[in-house]
């Protein structure tokens, strides 16, 4: 007995001919599988959205506050009609630099009692991150720190500001310079008011967009590659003999 079904491939087995479903040789592109399984594509889409709005909460912003000084020499007894922000001179950047490499040592953290992890404090000379040991810097100190919480931040740069007034003084006095002589550190600008900065989210939503669109992909191929094992999982029995093909048969009801 055959059993006929249109361009369907067949073969015989047995004492009868068995006709078989002919699986599609051409494996469907993800564009096709994405809009043939839309209802799962929607669905990845909701939970990558919401990946996404869950790492943009979770992940707080950082909060950066400045603050800048100058070193400036005092106005000398000899000297009654000079200016002290006229009389610059490169020995005063060398001072800068000491200052700075001060602010920027590991225990400096643990004095003004910063969290490690949460709380950062970096100083610089000429208002950037490079040291210039030429002489041609400027002595201005520039100090930049971060905190989750933006109040903090502004404190930091006032307690650095703070400790590199002291640093200066320390340093003079373990020297003898009289107050005559000594370096004065001058406030240009205050700490500045708190800006958030949202580089760690933004980082966070896209690694949770680029988990969820993975995880939705994955969902897609998984649910199609289901559906079409369902259709093809009843094998094709001939009738009047008890043996089946191992090759699937369509879920459709076949012509006769």
């Amino acid at each position: 007995m055959t059993q006929l079904v249109d361009s369907e491939a067949y073969r015989r087995l047995g004492n009868g001919v068995v006709v078989v479903s002919k699986r599609d040789s051409t494996r469907p592109n993800l564009v096709r599988i994405l809009y043939v399984r839309w209802y799962t594509t929607l669905a990845g889409l909701l939970f990558t959205a919401l990946l996404a709005a869950g790492a943009f909460a979770v992940i707080h912003p950082q909060y950066t506050s400045s603050g800048t000084a100058v070193l400036v020499q005092p106005k000398r007894p000899e000297t009654e009609t000079a200016n002290p922000l006229l009389a610059f001179n490169p020995s005063l950047n060398t001072t800068a630099l000491i200052v700075v490499q001060a602010l920027n040592a590991p225990q400096t953290a643990d004095e003004l009692g910063l969290v490690r992890g949460r709380d950062t404090l970096s100083a610089s000379n000429e208002g950037s991150g490079v040291l210039r040991y030429d002489g041609s810097g400027q002595p201005f100190i520039s100090v930049t720190a971060q905190s989750p919480e933006p109040q903090r931040s502004s404190e930091i740069v006032a307690w650095a500001m703070e400790l590199a007034q002291q640093e200066l003084t320390d340093r003079q006095g373990e020297l003898r310079v009289t107050s005559h002589y000594a370096v004065l550190l001058q406030p240009v600008v205050s700490a500045t008011p708190p800006v958030p900065v949202r580089s760690n989210q933004l980082r966070a939503v896209l690694l949770a967009v680029v988990l969820g669109l993975l995880i939705t992909i994955a969902m897609v191929y998984g649910v199609d590659a289901g559906i079409r094992r369902r259709k093809h999982s009843d094998a094709v029995r001939v009738p009047g003999t008890g043996s089946s093909v191992s090759d699937a048969w369509p879920s459709e009801t076949p012509r006769g």
